[in-house]
């Protein structure tokens, strides 16, 4: 995951699938446990945006601080929550 001036980028390395998520398109940054059915136990960094057919969306990841990166993209962009 990286984030850029603009956006969130994240690439699945392993089916070689890139995901770019504008910080303007992010609704809501969430810490649930789980995810699509699967628990963690932990806090994940999940986003909820706006895709590109204007309809509502989420990923969620497992990193290290979630709490440290919401910060760090409310920051990119102030506008988003």
């Amino acid at each position: 995951m990286i984030l850029a001036d603009s956006e969130l980028f994240f690439h699945q390395w392993w089916v070689n699938k890139k995901f770019r998520i504008p910080y303007r398109a992010i609704t809501v940054i969430e810490h649930p446990t789980s995810f699509l059915g699967k628990t963690r136990y932990t806090p994940l960094l999940k986003v909820v945006y706006t895709n590109d057919q204007g309809l509502t969306d989420s990923m969620a990841w497992w990193v290290d601080n979630p709490y440290e990166l919401k910060r760090l993209i409310k920051n990119q962009h102030r506008a988003i929550l």
